[in-house]
């Protein structure tokens, strides 16, 4: 097994979002990702973590198969930070499954270790990706369109601030939270314009019992 990591300096990020989604290259056949990992690096170590990396899924899926072009993880949150290089972790079955190609010059470095067992963990020798012919698997990296659920949270009629968390419907797994604001009014993030989605609205009191569905099979817009 391999893990392979790639490191973007912080002077070749062009925009620094806290959401963004990764398209994985498809160049000669297929192979298997069976965890991705991204993440800031801490001061002086190149290619390690800082210890707030977060793992990426597709399809809400930690490890699937990229045998065709145009697959693309959920979009991820994470906090680039400000003077840290952006490092992204891979790791596959077998190194023939980095993609044939040419790297292109974009000013990363790459390293690998064989025999690992987990893409998030912090690195022991890794080595300088010298293998030619081989690609970087990351394909493209961009920023989607925002979407968003919009509302407004009442309790007997009156707008109140409350925690207002969404998730996705299918699996219930939590997607966004966010507070009301002393009107009632809330803004989440969605995933897109097709997910359905369910918005429950929680009361912090002790001894309330006001928690409650507010929205439910709801999808994303744009503004």
């Amino acid at each position: 097994a391999y893990t392979s990591r790639y490191i973007i300096p912080w002077s070749k990020l062009l925009y620094v979002p806290s959401l963004f989604n990764i398209e994985f290259g498809y160049h000669s056949g297929t192979y298997h990702i069976q965890e991705c990992w991204v993440g800031n690096s801490p001061n002086g170590e190149l290619w390690d973590f800082d210890g707030d990396q977060v793992q990426v899924k597709v399809s809400y899926q930690s490890s699937w198969f990229v045998s065709e072009p145009g697959v693309e993880s959920d979009t991820v949150h994470l906090e680039l930070k400000s003077g840290k290089d952006f490092v992204i972790s891979i790791y596959v079955t077998d190194n023939n499954d980095f993609p044939l190609g040419s790297t292109p010059a974009l000013g990363y470095s790459g390293f690998y270790k064989g025999g690992n067992t987990s893409s998030d963990t912090a690195p022991d020798a890794y080595d300088p990706w010298l293998q030619t012919g081989k690609q970087c698997i990351i394909e493209h990296i961009y920023q989607p369109l925002p979407y968003y659920l919009q509302g407004t949270v009442k309790q007997k009629g009156v707008p109140v601030e409350r925690t207002v968390r969404s998730y996705i419907r299918s699996n219930g797994l939590l997607y966004d939270t966010t507070q009301s604001l002393t009107d009632g009014s809330f803004q989440l993030n969605a995933p897109n314009d097709t997910t359905e989605m369910f918005v429950i609205a929680f009361d912090d009191a002790p001894g309330e019992q006001y928690n409650s569905l507010i929205y439910d099979r709801v999808k994303g817009f744009t503004l």
